[in-house]
């Protein structure tokens, strides 16, 4: 696997960038309280519960206690990365990509 990930295109995959999914975009929301409801939480900052968990995979249960009032980074994936566009972006490994068309 990793033969064929490192030249693709030597064992028969030829990819154009377009068919590459595009990385999710980031903005991080700074937090020092206790979080009582991850997923109303999640619904006020636009996102769904389980976007937000997969964004934040050391989130571990449905609430965020923090009575130490130790500072989190939580990220909030950008809504327009949520679905397909076709915003232009940089290939994360250019030789999977044999066509840029």
């Amino acid at each position: 696997m990793k033969e064929i990930f490192s030249s693709p295109a030597k064992y028969g995959y030829k990819l154009k960038a377009k068919q590459l999914y595009q990385p999710i975009r980031y903005s991080e929301i700074k937090v020092d309280t206790t979080i009582n409801n991850l997923a109303v939480f999640a619904q006020s900052k636009g996102v769904s519960y389980a976007q937000l968990k997969e964004a934040n995979p050391w989130l571990r249960s449905r609430f965020l206690p923090d009575k130490s009032r130790k500072v989190y980074y939580i990220k909030i994936p950008m809504k327009d990365d949520l679905y397909y566009t076709k915003r232009k972006f940089t290939t994360y490994k250019k030789e999977w990509v044999i066509d840029k068309k």
